[in-house]
């Protein structure tokens, strides 16, 4: 049950985050944005690094380190899913952003859609999924701190 939670999130990460950079690819020009709620923007960009433009034009080389955290993140879920009955959503919404934005990088050598907060909170997808990650596992960790091992 728990392989089965954490494909479904999976797979509806992955959809969301396709279409919500299709929308963006499709209806703002390039360097353009679009007020979504309250301090948050969406604008369209090409992303070709990471978190702080790290590896910028390096797509084969981080498409080899994303596919590293996805397979570390799927160990981790395999020895430790069954745990936690968070653990599924939120590894699943990391993992689907990560498969979104791999995606992304091979199709297309770059990220399109660029996520803000009053233009400084959160710089880019990479970063902003970085963030998620984190968060998420600090969640399923805390909320289940004694059910949860860590991964050696």
């Amino acid at each position: 049950m728990q392989w089965l939670a954490l494909t479904a999130i999976t797979v509806a990460a992955v959809g969301a985050d396709q279409l919500t950079k299709y929308v963006v690819t499709s209806h703002l020009r390039l360097d353009d944005g679009l007020h979504v709620a309250g301090p948050f923007w969406i604008h369209h960009v090409r992303n070709s690094g990471i978190a702080f433009g790290l590896l910028a034009g390096a797509a084969p080389v981080v498409v080899v380190l994303t596919g590293a955290a996805v397979a570390s993140m799927l160990v981790y879920f395999a020895r430790s899913g069954a745990r936690h009955p968070v653990l599924p959503i939120a590894l699943g919404l990391v993992i689907g952003g990560s498969v979104s934005n791999l995606l992304d990088r091979i199709r297309l050598g770059y990220l399109s859609a660029d996520f803000r907060a009053h233009a400084a909170a959160v710089q880019n997808d990479a970063r902003r999924d970085s963030v998620t990650r984190r968060a998420g596992f600090s969640v399923a960790t805390v909320a289940g701190a004694d059910m949860v091992e860590p991964f050696v």
